[in-house]
């Protein structure tokens, strides 16, 4: 099976070289390998890999550069993600519960319908991310920077925003109860 999913990625890795998107794919073959073999790849150079579906449950991915990865549908539950770089990256219905991402680097990320239930996103930079209808129930987001980011619909049930920045972020019908705000204030709910 893992022979199959490094052929896989190797096929996908030379199609996006061949429809000229090379910059974007600077992976280390070895480190997926390594990553999909072992769920251990500390401080690995994953830019631009393709690990959707990717099974990933309690992988330790602590420090990578997983920048403009796809990771959409993937199983990242209880990894850890403390201080990775996932700039750009594809998240979309990716199972995150109890992930820790900790100081992570989300810019301009999408984790859309994404389940980030009991996540930890302390002090993680989610600026221009787009979270719609993404499961935040239960979250630690304090310290967090959600600039701009696109919250439309998800469910803040339990998430801790305490001392978050917030700042032309959308939260247009997400769900707050028992949220606490920045200001540490906790909303009642419907």
């Amino acid at each position: 099976m893992l022979g199959r999913e490094t052929r896989r990625l190797s096929v996908a890795a030379g199609m996006a070289i061949a429809l000229g998107v090379s910059a974007a794919v600077a992976f280390d073959p070895a480190d997926v390998e390594k990553l999909l073999k072992t769920h251990n790849c500390v401080k690995c150079d994953l830019t631009g890999a393709i690990l959707s579906r990717a099974n990933l449950r309690n992988a330790d991915l602590d420090d990578a550069d997983l920048t403009g990865v796809n990771l959409t549908g993937a199983n990242l539950s209880r990894a850890d993600l403390t201080d990775a770089t996932l700039t750009e990256a594809f998240l979309m219905d990716a199972d995150l519960w109890r992930a820790t991402l900790t100081g992570a680097t989300l810019i301009g990320a999408n984790l859309s319908r994404a389940d980030l239930m009991d996540a930890t996103l302390t002090d993680a930079f989610l600026m221009d991310a787009s979270l719609r209808r993404t499961n935040l129930t239960g979250a630690t987001l304090t310290g967090a920077n959600l600039s701009r980011a696109d919250l439309r619909g998800a469910n803040l049930t339990d998430a801790d925003l305490s001392e978050a920045t917030l700042t032309g972020a959308d939260l247009m019908d997400a769900i707050e109860c028992n949220t606490t705000a920045p200001d540490g204030q906790v909303s009642s709910c419907p």
